[in-house]
């Protein structure tokens, strides 16, 4: 039996424990993840899996067509991935004046049609949401248009608390953005000062 848990916690419960506990081995994505693993007293047998990228997919294609500095975020909207903060950033940076735009890729399939709406609102109700400087995507239905809007971007920003991998981040990297993210879980294996 082998396991392959992807989580953001750094400490288990003792159901979470037990069911890894039964396991002949497991699978992680993640130095940090390993060490949560042994930190929390599993014995067992744990390697190191890293998530890659399809890079027939996501590489550097240049499609920009506009001067504007574009910035995008993606990842389900829930507080862990720093949500309830990337709106503060966006504002402390920059004001309705500069030749900026933020899209977010946030639709939370675990959200009631009325609490991403909330979610929006939260966006687009704001100073620089009513200067026309934020974007919401719907959700796609192909990692191809995800590569597209990574393309037509500058940036990407991921203020995230903690991350169990963070593809969305190395599917940015991959198509040649720079990345903005927080030093800390999983995704330092992969991100660091030169990327």
């Amino acid at each position: 039996k082998i396991g392959f848990p992807i989580f953001e916690l750094d400490t288990f419960n003792e159901v979470e424990k037990l069911h890894l506990s039964w396991l002949d081995k497991i699978f992680v994505c993640s130095k940090w993840a390993e060490e949560i693993i042994r930190n929390n007293n599993i014995c067992v047998p744990t390697h190191v899996v890293p998530l890659g990228v399809d890079t027939s997919i996501f590489y550097p294609k240049s499609t920009k067509q506009k001067d504007t500095t574009v910035f995008v975020n993606c990842g389900k909207f829930e507080i862990r991935k720093g949500h309830d903060i990337l709106l503060e950033l966006f504002e402390s940076a920059f004001t309705p004046k500069d030749d900026v735009e933020l899209i977010l890729l946030f639709d939370n399939i675990f959200y009631t049609e009325q609490e991403m709406q909330e979610c929006r609102s939260y966006y687009l109700d704001s100073v620089m949401g009513q200067a026309g400087k934020i974007k919401i995507l719907p959700r796609f239905k192909t990692q191809t248009e995800l590569a597209g809007i990574f393309n037509t971007a500058d940036c990407a920003i991921f203020p995230s608390r903690a991350e169990g991998w963070n593809l969305e981040a190395l599917e940015a990297m991959a198509c040649g953005l720079e990345v903005i993210i927080t030093n800390y879980s999983a995704h330092t294996e992969f991100c660091n000062l030169k990327n």
